[in-house]
């Protein structure tokens, strides 16, 4: 469960905050058990962009290895959509596997 002072990545673009789906946020508040957050988005200079009230589909905790970007993109519609895509494509055409790629590139042990 996320908790106040945890660091949050935001799932979802929000255009009328000026936020953009990977941004990173500090928990301010917990309302009603997790039904809700109070989260505020700072800028590189220290200054606050926002706070707003998120839910819990907007919002992907972070812990101490994860990558923002990575984690964004794991929960990105579009993105997913395009990797499926490419699954198709590969399926279809016979193209490479990720394992012959990993394997012709010497990263299979």
């Amino acid at each position: 469960m996320i908790k106040e002072r945890d660091s949050v990545v935001l799932t979802v673009d929000l255009p009328e905050r000026r936020l953009k789906s990977g941004d990173v946020g500090t928990v301010v508040v917990v309302h009603s058990d997790g039904e809700g957050y109070e989260v505020e988005f700072i800028a590189l200079d220290g200054q606050t962009m926002a706070v707003t009230t998120l839910s819990p589909s907007q919002i992907i905790a972070l812990h101490c290895n994860d990558d923002p970007e990575t984690v964004a993109l794991s929960h990105n519609p579009k993105f997913l959509e395009i990797i499926e895509r490419s699954r198709k494509r590969m399926r279809e055409e016979s193209g490479i596997s990720s394992d012959e790629m990993r394997r012709r590139l010497g990263l299979l042990n």
